[in-house]
């Protein structure tokens, strides 16, 4: 495999100057599995966040149904939500 610049008219530079720097294929292979990792390394980061984004947004939907149970103001509505986060982390 020939590294070519990306018109394809010439040798990449990267060639030019570190002859032999074809990719092996067990070179590729460890990066696709380098890459592998990082995706879902990536994917669960952000399933935690969507988890902890979800867990913060719900309660606004039922606000007004929990002010009712708990025959309760916003503040201290607010100030339980608050708690139930600090007790979560």
């Amino acid at each position: 495999m020939r590294l070519v610049s990306i018109t394809g008219k010439r040798p990449c530079v990267a060639a030019e100057i570190h002859p032999g720097s074809e990719p092996k294929p067990d070179q590729m292979l460890a990066d696709r599995s380098e890459m592998t990792a990082a995706y879902v390394g990536w994917s669960l980061g952000a399933l935690g966040f969507y988890y902890a984004w979800f867990q913060r947004v719900i309660p606004s939907v039922m606000v007004d149904r929990l002010m009712a149970d708990f025959t309760v103001g916003g503040a201290v509505l607010g100030t339980l939500s608050s708690l139930y986060f600090m007790h979560m982390q």
